[in-house]
């Protein structure tokens, strides 16, 4: 038997094989795993991070709109920057914010906001988290209370006078300032004496509709420079100071009949021969001037200062506004003066940046009277000033007198004044003597009061009887009225201490008794230092309309200068 165990030990060595191990295999797999888990892991992480910022940036608190309400000078202007704004999708809060432009006249939306009406949505549009007016002079005119900081000024244009070429270049000539143009209204001739014989006086229209707001700025500015007060702010005394009421009065007393600006261009374009047109000027400002495209009208600056209106950026704060929209407001007006945006504003007429010399707002009561004058000119004044000569005067007389040379210097010539002097028995039995008859101020009669006011003498009277001079005075300044003008009696004393036979109340029946409701005599009195007077003449001032003003002696020429020019 054959041994083939090494045939066959050979023959399984030689056809067995090898195979790869599966363990490593499977470790490399398991660690691509792993990585790809960690890098998704971080990558679901990131996107999780993204959505979530994601989230917080798409207006999770859902939309607002930050109304804002401008003046239609520039209100096209700001809906152009405001769609440049929205295209940023500003985020405020939470919030996505959408910027809606209302163009509405400043004077309608600065009557609403002071809350003299409610607020009328269908006329006005919605209730606005950021105001821009034409001037700072309105926004000092609705309650402090709803405006939120201070207003920024977006842009500045100066206010002029729209007027033929020609005459422009008269008034230039003269270097007619704000202060000469009531002079320039009144006088029949003035522009002849500048150059143009056919013009006669200058007709500026004083138009006081809600397109007219540069008139009641114009008006401002003849007040502040006929006072003095070149720059400004016109205050509460000097509007109500002769010479500021003269000014404005006579600009706006002789001045073409005409409602609205619009109005006034038409009628000072309306014949071919400008010197005989209905108006020669408006005021209005450089910009408004500009939009007409009319190479016939130029804007006249009249010299002193320069008066500007501002256009102030003013945040709201009423009930309507909440605090989404007060941020919003805010960011807007940021983004408004940066000057990539004013340039836009510039492109359109506006002025950018600094004014320097500008006349300053006055306060909001100081506005008032002035639109009050311009509404109803107080056409001159007609006063008979009762000065007390009694012997208790005698260290206080001359600076009545000079107080009062100093009015009559400065008052205008459509005024009338007078003096009576007043103790006991002056002129044979009458307790006071008619130093000055109240006439109209020309140059003349001027001279012929201040000569009186020279001759005033005290008396050696320790009493007077100023009961029965303020009777008769108050009959004759009703026989002598002068429509259109206040007509006011004036009487100054340390006193009074009348001895007459006149009770108190038998001068207020005499008064009352002498009162003509189409003739109104306003009684003013002015009492210096300590005096004594008492109710009676209160209750006077208080019947007929006057002051009654206790003023220390250093302080009379003011106190005497405010109510003269009552």
């Amino acid at each position: 038997m054959t041994d083939n165990s090494e045939d066959t030990g050979s023959h399984r060595s030689g056809s067995q094989r090898r195979g790869i191990s599966k363990g490593p295999i499977i470790a490399l797999v398991a660690i691509v795993v792993v990585i790809a888990l960690v890098v998704g892991w971080f990558e679901l992480r990131d996107a999780i991070d993204d959505r979530n910022n994601a989230a917080a940036e798409s207006c999770v608190e859902g939309n607002t709109t930050l109304d804002v309400t401008a003046d239609p000078d520039l209100a096209a202007q700001i809906e152009v920057l405001a769609d440049r704004y929205n295209a940023t999708e500003p985020v405020v809060r939470d919030h996505c914010v959408s910027v809606a432009v209302n163009s509405r006249p400043t004077q309608a939306v600065q009557t609403a906001l002071a809350g003299t009406a409610p607020w009328d949505a269908a006329a006005l549009g919605p209730q606005p988290a950021l105001w821009i007016p034409q001037s700072t002079r309105a926004v000092s005119q609705i309650p402090a209370n709803i405006v939120d900081g201070d207003p920024r000024s977006v842009a500045f244009s100066q206010v002029v006078l729209a007027m033929p070429t020609a005459l422009a270049i008269a008034l230039r000539s003269g270097n007619i300032g704000w202060q000469d143009l009531p002079r320039v209204q009144t006088d029949p001739n003035s522009l002849a004496a500048l150059g143009l014989p056919t013009w006669g006086s200058l007709r500026m229209a004083m138009p006081t509709a809600p397109d007219s707001d540069s008139t009641l700025i114009a008006a401002e500015a003849v007040g502040a420079a006929a006072a003095g007060s070149r720059f400004g702010p016109l205050s509460e005394d000097t509007v109500r100071a002769s010479q500021a009421v003269a000014a404005i009065s006579a600009l706006a007393g002789a001045a073409p009949k005409i409602p609205t600006a619009a109005d006034a261009v038409a009628a000072i374009l309306a014949p071919p021969d400008a010197a005989i047109a209905p108006a020669h000027a408006v005021a209005t400002t450089e910009q408004r001037l500009a939009t007409l495209s009319n190479d016939v009208l130029t804007g006249y600056a009249p010299s002193g200062s320069t008066v500007v209106v501002d256009f102030p950026a003013t945040l709201l704060s009423g009930p309507w506004v909440d605090e989404t929209q007060n941020l919003a407001a805010a960011m807007f007006v940021d983004y408004l003066v940066q000057w990539e945006q004013m340039q836009v504003l510039q492109e359109a007429g506006f002025q950018v940046g600094d004014v320097e010399q500008s006349l300053q707002p006055a306060p909001a009561q100081v506005l008032d009277r002035v639109a009050e004058l311009v509404a109803n000119p107080v056409l001159g004044t007609t006063t008979t000033a009762l000065l007390d000569v009694s012997a208790s005067m005698s260290t206080r007389l001359q600076s009545v007198v000079d107080a009062l040379k100093s009015y009559v210097a400065a008052a205008s010539e459509q005024s009338s004044f007078g003096i009576w002097t007043y103790s006991r028995d002056l002129d044979v039995n009458k307790p006071y003597k008619v130093d000055a008859r109240t006439e109209p101020l020309v140059p003349e009669r001027k001279k012929v009061v201040d000569t009186a006011l020279n001759d005033v003498r005290v008396s050696t009277s320790a009493t007077d009887q100023a009961y029965p001079t303020l009777v008769d005075a108050y009959t004759a300044a009703v026989a002598g009225y002068v429509p259109g003008r206040t007509n006011s009696i004036v009487l100054i004393t340390d006193g009074p201490e009348d001895d007459s036979a006149l009770t108190g109340q038998q001068l207020l029946d005499a008064i009352a008794a002498a009162t003509d409701p189409a003739r109104p005599i306003r009684v003013d009195v002015v009492v210096l230092g300590d005096g004594s007077a008492g109710q009676t003449l209160q209750s006077l001032t208080d019947r007929t309309g006057g002051s009654f003003t206790r003023v220390p002696p250093a302080d009379l020429g003011p106190a005497l200068t405010k109510v003269l020019g009552n």
